[in-house]
């Protein structure tokens, strides 16, 4: 059957993705549509009038999130997952792996893990020089959160401390009442320096050790902000980085995770 030259047609490109786009036109005005990319889904019919009430990319919520953690995926609309940061590991893992051997012959009280991936590099250098879990039986754990948590349990170490408050102030809070003793942090090059300050003013003795690099994604998106309801940041890294690659902070509503990170973009909020 032959359709009518003014059926109507939606080309949807980049489907579910950030920068999703539809045409809606019709079967005689097609050919000369210039902004149809590849990949993209045709849609022709009458059904196409109905895309104003059925569009749900359109009528939900779209949310952009920055940070590399997937399962803060809870919330309720279209999640976009861009992340603002990659981490890499250190082309020399010499001056972490002494750092173990002391920890394992007892020089520490604590290990305060910050980061999921301050785990995973301990760990991984760890089984390196030949030791496991057990080593770790003599010293204490802490992490700043339920995912660096969570990442500890993977390695069967259930950590002593775990703030409700999960960041920097809610670890050092946890702390006031612990007995001084020495502590241990792997950290990325890029942490916060004021946990370790904040410790040493409690009383205790500061190690730290740059277990991992936070460096910026490469090629990352133009981005139609128009499309975009809310932005999710998740550390002061991920703020630097969007500024960087996107100039500004768009009009749209804002989501800071952890007060660090609320201070980060205050900072590019008044230069704006």
């Amino acid at each position: 059957k032959k359709l009518d030259p003014q059926t109507p047609v939606a080309v949807i490109s980049n489907v579910s993705k950030l920068n999703q786009k539809i045409i809606i036109s019709s079967l005689s005005k097609l050919p000369d549509e210039k902004n149809i990319t590849p990949p993209s889904i045709f849609i022709i019919g009458q059904v196409v009038e109905y895309q104003k009430e059925l569009n749900c990319y359109k009528n939900q919520k779209k949310i952009l999130f920055t940070g590399i953690s997937e399962e803060r995926f809870f919330e309720e609309g279209i999640i976009f997952h861009l992340p603002m940061v990659r981490i890499v590991p250190l082309e020399d893992y010499s001056n972490l792996k002494e750092y173990i051997k002391r920890v394992i012959m007892g020089e520490f009280e604590w290990v305060i893990f910050c980061s999921r991936y301050g785990v995973i590099y301990f760990f991984s250098n760890l089984f390196e020089i030949g030791f496991d879990s057990r080593s770790l039986k003599n010293v204490k754990i802490a992490a700043i959160g339920t995912s660096t948590a969570n990442t500890l349990k993977s390695y069967g170490i259930v950590p002593e401390i775990v703030p409700k408050k999960e960041c920097s102030e809610g670890l050092l809070e946890e702390f006031r009442n612990v007995k001084k003793g020495k502590i241990f942090m792997p950290r990325s090059d890029l942490s916060d320096k004021g946990l370790g300050k904040g410790f040493s003013e409690m009383g205790f003795e500061v190690e730290e050790c740059i277990a991992y690099k936070n460096i910026m994604p490469e090629n990352l998106p133009d981005l139609d902000f128009s499309l975009i309801d809310e932005i999710i940041f998740t550390s002061p890294s991920t703020v630097r980085n969007f500024i960087k690659r996107y100039g500004k902070i768009p009009n749209v509503k804002i989501r800071c995770i952890g007060p660090k990170t609320e201070t980060e973009l205050k900072k590019f909020m008044t230069n704006t």
